[in-house]
């Protein structure tokens, strides 16, 4: 038997709803109840629209990646390729605990794949096949573990080892602790393209 379509309801106004339970209660609270509950419809509803959690997962990915512009783009290969990275961590960071729900749940839906194609079309500009795909993989997992502590220690905390047992540790504690993010970040970028062979 065929299934029903819930009249009044599309996929895009529960994802945007799956939003919106994101940036107010975080990862460990976003459910299909908790979506339910902010549509006021039931949680069959809302799994006829998403299938199940994971695809729920999957689609709010792409929904948030979705959000990354590409317009006015630098002509210049690295430049370009420093851009669209800058833009995924504004993305990141403007929803709770995005790069933790990025983490360990590939998508290849729309605008995912759109954003690994802008991405991989900057870099081949200026290095070969293998090492484009590469180091696009390197750039993303950087930026997803870097939004991700970011993310983690808005309260700037952090437990920093014993002179006793970790002097190496103590010794650069100041730096282990700091805050300063944005720098951080462009710190790896450099690094990340400084040491990707050029063609």
């Amino acid at each position: 038997m065929a299934r029903t379509v819930p009249k009044g309801l599309t996929v895009t106004a529960v994802l945007d709803a799956a939003l919106a339970v994101l940036d107010a209660e975080g990862l460990d609270g976003l459910s299909t109840r908790a979506i339910a509950a902010r549509l006021d419809v039931s949680m069959q509803t809302v799994l006829w629209h998403v299938k199940d959690k994971r695809r729920l997962l999957e689609l709010l990915i792409d929904r948030i990646i979705g959000e990354v512009s590409y317009d006015d783009l630098p002509d210049h290969w690295e430049s370009r390729t420093r851009e669209i990275m800058r833009r995924l961590r504004a993305t990141l960071l403007s929803h709770r605990d995005s790069a933790q729900l990025m983490t360990g749940m590939p998508s290849i839906d729309p605008n995912v794949l759109r954003f690994e194609n802008e991405l991989i079309s900057a870099l081949l500009d200026g290095l070969p096949r293998r090492e484009a795909v590469w180091t696009s993989w390197t750039l993303t997992y950087f930026v997803q573990g870097l939004v991700g502590e970011e993310q983690r220690r808005a309260d700037g905390s952090l437990q920093i080892a014993s002179t006793e047992e970790h002097p190496a540790l103590h010794e650069v504690s100041e730096e282990i602790a700091t805050t300063a993010f944005p720098e951080r970040f462009e710190f790896g970028l450099d690094v990340i393209l400084r040491h990707s062979p050029r063609s």
